[in-house]
């Protein structure tokens, strides 16, 4: 269980790294790139891949130190 929490931590950190820049770009106004998109969905998903991540972050680390510490 250790390896897969691990896992999902590394996965987590690999989404936000990739997600936040496009979610900071939106909550300060800025337009995402050349495409013109609806603005709701332009803005949406980058800030709901980066709410995602950070659930799975959470659970990982929870997971983490659930399993470091019943050892």
């Amino acid at each position: 269980m250790l390896r897969l929490h691990v896992a999902f931590a590394l996965f987590g950190v690999f989404m936000l790294a990739r997600h936040l820049p496009a979610a900071v770009r939106v909550l300060r106004g800025r337009p995402l790139g050349r495409e013109a998109r609806p603005a709701l969905a332009g803005a949406a998903m980058p800030l709901v891949n980066v709410l995602l991540a950070l659930v799975i972050l959470a659970v990982a680390v929870k997971g983490l130190l659930g399993v470091l510490i019943w050892r």
